[in-house]
């Protein structure tokens, strides 16, 4: 059976998440979430929106996620640093207390901290030939960061995904060799296909460079790298460019079992049920076997 989840962030007011689970989760038209992770925000009160998420998983027990977004693991001061290791933490407690297991992170800006100008301290750093690059700084200070997050807790399954410009893993590629790179078995990718459609990537390919390591999906639509403003819309599938069916059929091929999690930017019953109705439309021509 093809498991369905819906992510939600503090765009929801706790009655729509409630409402959500409700007409979702209550009717195992959905089966898992992704919570939005949002405490010590200066000034703004999460109560009322953690009591809703925790409401909803002691009624309908749904697989839970946890995405802890915006922290660049690649920062350099070694005060944040520290503060992000310790955020970490702070969000595996918040997601045990959800009964979840798996946190979605990001890795990070290929611009790193920029509180040392690299030339300056390159040959510190590697040595006067390495002919290493700010990337490279970045790469280096995001995987040993991402590395002490998967020790904290080895019981936590971590996913990473692509990112649009900017971010250290952008393609599939990128994501295997962070991966590897960084050399945690409690360490997985997530294939977020609305990023690969405003990158301008090729879905197809870069599925099937996946292959079996595709392990969770984030899925939403959007206009693509040619529209105005190349804006990360996170719309309900149909509503952008993206070939969904190509996109399911690929997933086929690789054989993947993993939750199809949507990712909208305003999570509602009606859009849900029309994303749910997107996929299943290429799902039951072929099944959930392996093309």
């Amino acid at each position: 059976m093809n498991r369905f989840g819906f992510n939600i962030n503090l765009t929801m007011s706790p009655e729509e998440i409630r409402t959500l689970g409700r007409e979702m989760l209550r009717t195992k038209e959905y089966h898992a979430i992704e919570v939005t992770y949002y405490e010590h925000l200066e000034g703004i009160d999460t109560a009322a929106y953690n009591d809703a998420v925790m409401e909803i998983v002691e009624a309908y027990s749904p697989q839970v996620l946890v995405h802890i977004v915006d922290f660049n693991l690649s920062e350099e001061n070694t005060v944040l640093r520290k503060a992000i290791l310790e955020e970490a933490e702070n969000c595996i407690r918040y997601t045990r207390m959800l009964k979840g297991r798996e946190i979605v992170i990001h890795s990070g800006s290929r611009i790193a901290g920029r509180h040392a100008p690299l030339a300056a301290v390159k040959e510190q750093l590697w040595g006067s030939d390495s002919g290493k690059t700010e990337q490279d700084r970045a790469w280096e200070l995001s995987a040993a960061c991402m590395q002490k997050i998967c020790d904290l807790d080895k019981d936590i399954i971590f996913y990473t995904e692509n990112i649009n410009e900017g971010s250290n893993t952008r393609t599939t590629e990128q994501l295997i060799r962070y991966l590897k790179d960084v050399d945690r078995e409690n360490l997985y990718m997530v294939f977020d296909v609305g990023h690969c459609h405003l990158a301008g990537y090729g879905i197809v390919p870069e599925i099937l460079k996946a292959k079996d390591i595709l392990s969770h999906l984030h899925i939403h639509d959007n206009h693509g790298p040619h529209h105005e403003g190349w804006l990360d819309e996170h719309l309900p599938l149909g509503e952008g460019t993206t070939d969904f069916e190509e996109f399911v059929k690929t997933l086929q091929r690789v054989g993947y079992q993993g939750i199809y999690m949507m990712e909208l930017r305003h999570p509602t019953v009606d859009n849900l049920r029309k994303c749910k109705g997107v996929l299943e439309q290429t799902l039951g021509k072929g099944g959930s076997a392996v093309l």
